[in-house]
């Protein structure tokens, strides 16, 4: 039996290396056959995909049905879908949901975009902080719940051992709530800055 284990997992490897790699492609056969480039690179454009990787991307996964993307058609529906992303609006959205800029918009529109996007994204940076700590206060918490459970059958040392272990992880506990509490202030006050911007771009 242990023989084939060898091979079970060289299996299981190739399996997932073809998950990953087809999640890696932007298009499937039958879509690059089907492919209308144009509406193809609005819909990147809109997403603020980086133009020179999105497209090499297209080349790539469509190689494998022998069709080579338009480029100019692809390159004309990226910058109206440029149009729809490089708003202050939009900017503040793709901040907020943490990702990332690739440095599309032209400068035009760049620092429209960057106004929101630079306040979304803070906002999202002290969300994930709380998240964070509120995460590490719950693992500790059950370690803790676990120490105390080994008190009643360890001896005196033992004992001293877990209950400076506890005590240790009720002070970062603590830590950590004092600045989750700071964060929350920090919080409320982007959020008041991202209420009266949204305002802003409705008058």
């Amino acid at each position: 039996m242990q023989q084939h284990l060898p091979k079970l997992y060289l299996i299981s490897g190739l399996i997932g290396m073809g998950i990953a790699l087809s999640a890696c492609q932007t298009l499937s056969k039958e879509e690059c056959v089907a492919a209308d480039w144009t509406v193809i690179g609005e819909t990147d454009g809109a997403a603020g995909h980086a133009p020179q990787d999105r497209f090499a991307r297209h080349v790539k996964a469509c190689s494998k049905a022998g069709i080579t993307p338009n480029q100019t058609a692809w390159n004309i529906g990226y910058q109206r879908g440029l149009v729809r992303y490089c708003t202050p609006a939009n900017g503040l959205s793709v901040g907020e949901a943490g990702n990332v800029y690739a440095n599309v918009c032209p400068l035009d529109k760049s620092a429209a975009f960057l106004s929101g996007y630079n306040l979304g994204k803070r906002a999202h940076g002290i969300r994930s902080d709380i998240n964070s700590r509120k995460s590490s206060i719950s693992r500790r918490q059950a370690e803790t719940a676990e120490k105390i459970k080994l008190i009643a059958t360890a001896t005196p040392q033992e004992q001293t051992t877990i209950q400076l272990e506890i005590a240790n992880l009720n002070q970062q506990n603590s830590a950590d709530q004092v600045e989750i509490a700071r964060l929350s202030g920090e919080l409320a006050l982007v959020e008041r800055d991202i209420q009266n911007f949204r305002a802003g771009l409705i008058n």
